[in-house]
């Protein structure tokens, strides 16, 4: 499985974050907090060098995905660039199994994803929230990334994640995994350090909160605490959930 994080992200020339054992450094900045033992059994090869400011929860999302037998995943917000979340998603089904859903309001970028995935994965030209209401499959896996977010002005994307959410509650199997992209635990997680960071880090110091695509997330689960248990297993730029029904 770390095979094939480390050459789909080979492919990505983005060396934002580095991790020297103990702290991150992104752009040249290095966390104030340690953060020891998190990413354990990391290769010689990945401590190396720099990567994708989302390489470190892939790498993780990947390995509690391998937990699952034949997992049926799926994906808000198809990409056919940047970190190419399908094809890395339809590389991981067709080496253990499973199968691969993932769905984008733009036609140009549905078809262009469904050109590069195999059979075993399928693109969807449809609304996410909409999709995810009428997904006629119990899910394993969620990669929630639609919606692009505009760090000044967040709520749109913020409030589309939460509906997300709450479409995707009742589908999940009684264990699951979510991955958030846009939902960075502080602006030091941010992947640029210009103005727009600088009025995030004031915003933060304000208010202790972040704006992202999940920032509601947790509200959400919160509010179906009766059907629903779950734990943060990281937060970095995204963030991963594991998510059990009672």
């Amino acid at each position: 499985m770390t095979d094939i994080v480390i050459q789909h992200f080979l492919k990505i020339n983005e060396p934002d974050l580095y991790f020297d054992g103990e702290r991150y450094i992104v752009k040249g900045e290095k966390s104030k907090d340690s953060f020891p033992n998190i990413h354990e059994g990391l290769t010689e090869e990945e401590m190396k060098r720099g990567h994708h400011i989302n390489y470190y929860t892939f790498r993780k999302f990947l390995e509690l995905l391998k937990t699952f037998e034949n997992p049926t995943i799926v994906e808000t917000g198809s990409s056919a660039w940047g970190v190419n979340s399908s094809t890395l998603f339809d590389t991981y089904i067709n080496k253990y199994g499973g199968e691969f859903h993932t769905v984008d309001i733009n036609p140009y970028t549905t078809n262009k994803v469904q050109q590069s995935i195999s059979t075993l994965s399928k693109a969807y030209n449809r609304d996410s929230v909409e999709f995810l209401k009428n997904f006629n499959k119990k899910i394993d896996a969620v990669y929630l990334d639609s919606y692009d977010i505009d760090w000044l002005n967040y709520e749109p994307a913020a409030q589309h994640g939460k509906k997300e959410m709450e479409a995707l509650l009742p589908h999940l199997k009684d264990k699951s995994i979510i991955l958030i992209d846009d939902t960075p635990s502080s602006p030091f997680f941010l992947p640029f350090r210009n103005d727009q960071q600088c009025l995030v880090s004031n915003l933060f110091d304000i208010t202790s909160s972040m704006p992202g695509k999940g920032m509601y997330a947790e509200e959400v689960l919160q509010a179906n605490a009766d059907k629903f248990r779950y734990t943060k297993v990281l937060h970095m730029y995204a963030v991963i959930f594991e998510v059990e029904r009672i």
